[in-house]
């Protein structure tokens, strides 16, 4: 080698004497070439080496001092921009703050309802039992009472397993009675699999009596205050006396399975002996893997082991506890989310930062045009692009690490109050976490080059000349830029807003749905226990003797629950037998016309023991012509039956799910579960009063309670109306964001044609013509935002509504009103601009300076 390492020359080049560069650097290769024909290249190389590394303290120090000169340089430059240009820089900062908010706020939903049942130690290793029903081959969490024990027992996959139960119970203490608490009954395995946080008693232990009991502590705070409620006596539906053995924390909200109380499984066994049969499908079970165990592999097994012991199921298949919250496909007993909504609201978090980013970009890159002399300038005076792109970077990073840090103290102001909208703990001190802070300066760093690069290296990129020599117009380039990002702007508005039209209709169409019954002033009073039963014939007499009870009923379900669904089998018309699922509702003869439901072919309850009434799902699903077609027909359930009627469909649950078939037997002894009450709408207040003391005389030892069907038809949609609602708020800031932007840019518009507009008002110009000359070009490209939305629109809407089986149909003024919304305001932004620039003296548009 004849000559030094660069990277070494380099070095030496960039030390303190930076004038003498070249006379150094010339001695250094002279003396190096010395060394290498004396001593070889190794030992100049070596050499050189040193030099560098002895020199790199001073070069290091040099480069410091010169970032912090030069940082404060630009700092200083880029406040004297932010001071000469207010309006702009306020329009900037506060748009990214409101959109930074928004998306920090939305963030922390997300997140949020990624975290669920993510607590558990083995969250990773846990799985849900499921199975899936034969005939319509549709999915369900509850399986038989013995599976998950045996299937413990017999793969070596499963480490351990659990059966769950929960039931809502009368718990008394003392004197003391406290009802719709709800008390799960698992195995003893449940609190080694399930990482709830322990605070008093012996984990392992606490389970392993048949009269042990283990109480969340805000129940043992409820029953027994500050006092130690371990050892304390609890009464169980005034028959069992269980010893409190544990105390729990509370269930974290962010948990798909709840709970008042543990209790063992081997209690509700003994009430329901049933339990311990194949075929009793009530249990929810929870099985954990061995690490490293074959999922797939597993649940063909399960297959085999379903068909084996009698299951009514054709799968077992496994869901991982921590998909069930956002991912499930089944009837869960507690409310859960779904992952439509995360990506919905992921996609509104990236549409409100595009929005912002966009925001800042054109209002950026309308200001360059007034810098276009101080940069030709600087450039003439010796800086060069990459020093010119950092100070614009620079800039835009100021603005951008201002407005997160308002946007971190509008979070920390709102994000309780939107907790409190949605009943979850939201905090916006999560944020404040090093990982939480580390990502918001990257997030901002990030957010500065995405929003800053295209203005700061527009500046740069210019010559000296031709930016002296530059107009004070925009460029069709410039132009071109601003009117794209203005159209990306409404286009993100109007699907935006579009979006909330749509769930707007759809929520008031849920609302005003006719359910297939008259939910008017219909009451569902709970028989709280199955032991109960022996007591309805009594309370039915005696509301019905009440004063404005105009019927009642008792059913085994209400309205919006769905317990029981089974095979049913039926010859068909080749002589083959056939079976299909359907679902179970047993009700006593009062229930149509208590409910107020419409008989479509048939009569009602008969005497004869087997007669049934089906709805209208029903007989599509056996392929009947007709409800005529259905009566006389015959089928089993494990009991014969006969069709007597068919009632119109009737909506369960809510309207993603399509009516499903449905059977109403009239059998007694199952009809234990609830009564429902038909109320006259004189005086409802009193007429409860009176089933209240009726019932507290003939069950004076269990509460009553009452609710209105109404009431749990509109819960059936809570979710929908929380994340409509939402949906809205935000909507509305990417509307104020994009009118914001546009309020700044109207502005600089303005300003930039000053000149034109005094010229046009000194020739005759009225105001009115001014301010449709300042109109037209924004005007057109609103009209190009509408068109480019209409199929953004339709696809989103789309795509929204199809998670409903009843729902509107996309018409025209989904595109309508957004249009005429956004065109609304776009117009009064720039209609208030333009009227000012009009308004002003025409000599002082001309000659500003003078």
């Amino acid at each position: 080698m004849t000559r030094p390492p660069a990277w070494a020359a380099w070095i030496l080049a960039h030390t303190r004497l930076r004038g003498d560069a070249d006379i150094l650097l010339g001695d250094m290769e002279e003396e190096f070439r010395f060394i290498h024909d004396r001593k070889g290249a190794t030992a100049a190389r070596n050499w050189y080496l040193w030099q560098a590394l002895r020199s790199l303290p001073g070069f290091l120090n040099q480069q410091f001092e010169w970032i912090i000169i030069m940082f404060l340089r630009h700092l200083r430059i880029s406040l004297r921009t932010f001071r000469k240009q207010p309006l702009f820089t306020a329009v900037n900062t506060i748009g990214l703050a409101v959109g930074l908010a928004c998306c920090l706020l939305l963030t922390l939903f997300v997140q949020d309802e990624l975290s669920f049942d993510r607590f558990h130690e083995n969250a990773d290793m846990l799985y849900r039992l499921e199975r899936i029903q034969p005939g319509n081959e549709s999915r369900s969490a509850f399986t038989d009472g013995p599976s998950a024990r045996d299937i413990a027992i017999e793969y070596a996959e499963v480490e351990a397993a659990t059966r769950t139960f929960r039931e809502e119970s009368l718990i008394s203490v003392g004197d003391t009675r406290f009802f719709g608490e709800q008390i799960a009954y698992v195995d003893s395995t449940f609190l080694g699999m399930f990482s709830f946080q322990w605070m008093r008693g012996d984990r392992r232990t606490a389970l392993s009596s048949p009269e042990s009991i283990v109480l969340t502590e805000s129940l043992a705070e409820k029953y027994f205050g500050t006092a130690d409620a371990l050892g304390r006596v609890v009464r169980i539906n005034n028959t069992w006396d269980m010893t409190v053995t544990g105390i729990v924390a509370d269930v974290p909200y962010n948990s798909h399975y709840t709970f008042d109380a543990l209790a063992p499984f081997s209690k509700i066994q003994a009430k329901y002996p049933w339990l311990e049969r194949y075929g009793s499908i009530a249990v929810i079970s929870y099985v954990q893997l061995a690490p490293g165990a074959d999922v797939p592999a597993l649940e063909e097994k399960l297959k085999a082991f379903a068909a084996e012991r009698g299951t009514f199921a054709t799968a077992m298949p496994l869901r991982p506890i921590t998909d069930i919250h956002l991912r499930s496909d089944v009837f869960e007993i507690d409310p859960q989310g779904d992952m439509g909504s995360v990506y919905l609201f992921g996609g509104i978090t990236l549409l409100i930062l595009l929005l912002a980013c966009f925001n800042y970009v054109n209002l950026a890159t309308a200001q360059s045009l007034k810098r276009y002399p101080e940069v030709g300038m600087r450039k003439v005076l010796g800086a060069d692009r990459v020093q010119l792109i950092l100070q614009f970077l620079g800039e835009s990073a100021l603005v951008t690490f201002a407005a997160l840090a308002l946007a971190g103290g509008l979070v920390w102001m709102v994000a309780p109050l939107m907790g409190a909208f949605l009943d979850r703990p939201l905090q916006g001190s999560s944020l404040l976490t090093p990982e939480g802070i580390g990502l918001m300066v990257l997030f901002g760093a990030g957010l500065s080059m995405a929003s800053g690069f295209w203005p700061a290296l527009k500046m740069a990129r210019f010559e000296p000349i031709q930016v002296l020599q530059a107009s004070r117009g925009s460029s069709r380039t410039s132009s071109a830029v601003r009117g794209t990002l203005i159209v990306a702007q409404f286009v993100i508005s109007l699907v935006m807003i579009a979006a909330t039209v749509v769930v707007g209709f759809q929520l008031r169409y849920m609302a005003q749905f006719d359910p297939g019954f008259d939910a008017t002033n219909l009451v569902d009073i709970p028989l709280h226990d199955r032991t109960l039963a022996d007591s309805v014939p009594a309370l039915k007499s005696r509301f019905l003797a009440s004063a404005g009870v105009v019927g009642v009923t008792n059913s085994s379900d209400g309205i919006g629950e769905f317990s029981w669904s089974t095979p049913v089998t039926y010859v068909g018309p080749d002589g083959s037998e056939v079976e299909k699922l359907a679902g179970f509702y047993f009700v006593d003869e009062d229930y149509l016309d208590t409910y107020g439901m419409s008989l479509v072919a048939g009569t009602s309850f008969t005497t004869q023991e087997n007669g049934v009434v089906i709805n209208e799902a029903f007989v599509r699903r056996m392929g009947w012509s007709s409800p005529e077609e259905a009566l006389g027909k015959t089928f089993s359930f494990g009991n014969d039956a006969e069709i007597v009627g068919v009632v119109s469909d009737f909506h369960l649950r809510a309207l993603t799910a399509s009516v499903p078939p449905l059977v109403l037997a009239n059998v007694a002894r199952q009809s234990d579960s609830i009564l429902t009450v038909r109320i006259a709408g004189s005086d409802v207040s009193a007429t409860l009063a009176r089933l209240r003391n009726a019932w507290n005389d003939v069950l004076p030892n269990w509460p009553f309670e009452a609710t209105f069907v109404n009431e749990t038809l509109q819960d059936r949609h809570h979710r929908f109306v929380l994340e409509g609602r939402l949906f809205t708020s935000f909507a509305s800031m990417a509307l104020f964001i994009a009118c914001l932007g546009l309020f700044g840019l109207t502005a600089f518009m303005g300003a930039q044609r000053q000149r034109e507009i005094g010229i046009r008002k000194v020739v005759g110009a009225s105001t009115a013509q001014v301010v449709r000359l300042l109109s037209w070009e924004l005007t057109l490209l609103v009209a190009v935002a509408i068109a480019v939305s209409i199929p953004l629109i339709y696809w989103s809407a789309e795509s929204w509504l199809d998670q409903f089986a009843f729902r509107v149909d996309f018409t025209w003024y989904f595109i309508a009103l957004p249009g005429a919304l956004v065109l609304l305001f776009a117009w009064i932004t720039v209609t208030y601009q333009s009227w000012q620039a009009a308004r002003a003296n025409p000599v002082e548009l001309i000659h500003p300076g003078d």
